[in-house]
């Protein structure tokens, strides 16, 4: 599935499912991992990440940020944008 390209900025206007878009339990735990690890090396060496998410009716997003900080329901942007980590199936340094 090819990911559209977004601004954080835009990312307000998008409408979320509560539904987790990974299925298993150890996909999830590693996810959430992976979100407090890039939160901590965004916040320290300031390298920018992408941002695959998946909205719940315009399909598959990519964004990229410099900074994220993450708690157990959202990952907020640089700008202050949120993205349900329910919503993300992958984070990657650039």
């Amino acid at each position: 599935m090819e990911a559209i390209e977004i601004k954080p900025n835009q990312i307000p206007k998008l409408k979320f499912s509560r539904r987790d878009v990974l299925s298993t339990k150890g996909s999830r735990t590693n996810r959430f991992l992976k979100i407090k690890s890039l939160s901590i090396k965004t916040q320290l060496d300031k390298i920018p990440i992408t941002i695959h998410f998946k909205s719940k009716k315009r399909g598959v997003f990519v964004t990229k940020t410099n900074a994220i900080m993450a708690d157990s329901k959202y990952v907020t942007l640089q700008g202050g944008e949120k993205i349900p980590a329910n919503s993300i199936y992958q984070l990657k340094p650039l």
